[in-house]
């Protein structure tokens, strides 16, 4: 199961999974909630979209209620609502999930999912006693078949969705109305009549997000429990602590031929991500400066020496610009400071010159554009050799840790 990118927006998440008979329903979102099956409300394996269960309402005062949360509160913001049900019956009105009190008072209602006698699926949304939304499938819907239904507002746009299929839309900018009633599921909060009849699986509520704007493909697979995994792709303990790379933008790599130890020798590799270095000489999330100097290691491919270059010139937040790399774009010339560089230097092998930029986010668009570059000095630093200057048009240089393939 893959993660979800809104699944810090989900308020409430059932799976109605479990043994069959089992009245346990569990809450699998972010701030998980006590919820209550009542009545002969239960998980059965009778029919299932996913997890081999689902929640059964036999319509005689079945239902799962859970006490009202901030979570529940979508005022004028955007929201999805989703879920899979199976009608036991047709012809009769079927309350499917909302808040209300025990009179249906239009000033306890946010919204209101429903079939109605007719069969067909409606949702009404309320701000204080007005009605505000009213969405209707374009067609019925009848017993024994599964259904996705999502109700979704995007800014002012809400919409009805039928099987990934936009049946109506509306707008209001109106907030929805705040109730302090419970949330229940298979009749309409404390109302006690109109209960659903049927099966209900993978019942997902996210607040905040509108994760459908347009027709689409419902869900193949049960709603992820979680966020997506960080993509890790380096973690290394050293004297300063531990360097991990937290999360990457973009990944590529040209590899050809293999080196006399079989492994492949990677002619260019870019990565780009966020660095986070805890050191005990900083509180910064930085490198200080550290060493500054030119070392001739015999390289085991080929007679040829590799020339390496390091220069760490000072915190990666500090105000101080040592270095400058001037960046060729379709715009222009453009300045990125930079705190940092290297470079690798190797005849007829690999060749990398490599920057750490802060407060990158500026500079993103013209590092993805560059078609060559050029790093100097911006002040005088003892020791230091002259300019740099390469062509960078056979590698796209990255954001926070740049590799590019340079001729020699």
């Amino acid at each position: 199961m893959s993660g979800d990118i809104y699944y810090n927006s989900v308020s409430l998440l059932l799976h109605m999974d479990g043994a069959n008979g089992s009245t346990t329903f569990t809450d699998n979102s972010p701030s998980p909630k006590t919820v209550t099956a009542n009545g002969n409300a239960q998980v059965s394996t009778t029919q299932s979209k996913f997890g081999g269960a689902s929640g059964y309402f036999d319509g005689a005062g079945d239902y799962l209620s859970i006490p009202d949360s901030a979570d529940f509160d979508f005022g004028s913001g955007n929201f999805t609502i989703e879920f899979w049900i199976y009608f036991s019956t047709t012809g009769q009105t079927h309350l499917i999930c909302g808040q209300a009190d025990s009179f249906l008072s239009n000033g306890t209602i946010p919204f209101a999912c429903s079939r109605t006698a007719t069969n067909y699926i409606i949702f009404e949304a309320y701000s204080a006693s007005t009605n505000i939304i009213t969405l209707q499938t374009t067609s019925t819907v009848t017993s024994s078949v599964w259904y996705h239904v999502a109700i979704v507002r995007n800014s002012n746009i809400f919409k009805l969705y039928l099987n990934g299929i936009e049946q109506q839309s509306a707008t209001s900018s109106s907030a929805l109305s705040n109730s302090t009633n419970p949330f229940s599921i298979g009749r309409l909060g404390l109302y006690n009549g109109f209960f659903f009849s049927g099966y209900i699986d993978d019942f997902r509520l996210t607040k905040g997000t509108a994760r459908y704007t347009s027709n689409f493909t419902p869900p193949s697979q049960a709603f992820p429990n979680k966020a997506p995994d960080p993509e890790i792709y380096f973690e290394e303990s050293g004297p300063l602590g531990n360097v991990n790379i937290l999360s990457a933008l973009e990944v590529q790599a040209d590899i050809t031929d293999f080196g006399p130890l079989g492994q492949p020798a990677v002619l260019s590799n870019n990565i780009c991500g966020l660095i986070s270095v805890p050191s005990i000489l900083a509180s910064a999330s930085s490198l200080v400066f550290h060493l500054f100097g030119q070392v001739q290691v015999a390289s085991p491919l080929g007679a040829s020496n590799s020339l390496l270059n390091h220069d760490f010139t000072g915190q990666l937040g500090d105000a101080t610009t040592y270095y400058v790399m001037d960046l060729t774009t379709p715009g222009g010339t453009v300045r990125v400071p930079i705190s940092s560089w290297q470079a690798t230097l190797q005849t007829g092998l690999s060749n990398y010159v490599q920057c750490v930029v802060p407060a990158v986010s500026a500079y993103v668009s013209a590092i993805n554009s560059a078609t060559q570059f050029k790093i100097s000095r911006l002040v005088d630093v003892p020791g230091l050799a002259a300019p740099l200057a390469r062509n960078a048009a056979e590698a796209r240089l990255s954001p926070s840790s740049s590799c590019a393939r340079l001729p020699l």
